[in-house]
């Protein structure tokens, strides 16, 4: 059964980044390539950056989000402005939009737009 769910998730995982593959830069690329070759994460340095435009946030939600922003581990470097506009993230190479909408659920605020590119440079 272990062995089953195993290997599910190596299929999933393989699937997900096969999908996104041929848009990623090609040091991205590369590097994604060599940590399948020696066994590891996919992602494994590879940094996610994230441009998102928020609205409708009030000044407590930005000082909230700032909070949350803060707390995650995945997150190596963010920009937020005061008026809580515009946001900067660089992250782990698995931190995805879906993380920002997690952090911005409890907010009066909403993601108006986003673009997310992935580098291997800290």
């Amino acid at each position: 059964m272990k062995l089953l769910a195993i290997t599910l998730f190596a299929l999933v995982t393989s699937v997900a980044v096969a999908q996104d593959f041929p848009t990623l830069p090609e040091q991205v690329q590369n590097r994604i390539e060599d940590n399948k070759i020696l066994g590891r994460d996919y992602y494994d340095g590879v940094y996610a950056i994230l441009n998102v435009e928020l609205d409708k946030l009030t000044p407590q939600d930005v000082v909230a989000l700032r909070q949350k922003l803060q707390a995650n581990v995945r997150i190596k470097h963010f920009t937020l402005d005061q008026e809580g506009r515009q946001l900067y993230i660089k992250a782990e190479g698995r931190f995805t939009i879906k993380d920002v909408k997690a952090m911005t659920v409890e907010t009066s605020g909403s993601i108006e737009n986003f673009t997310i590119n992935y580098t291997t440079e800290l």
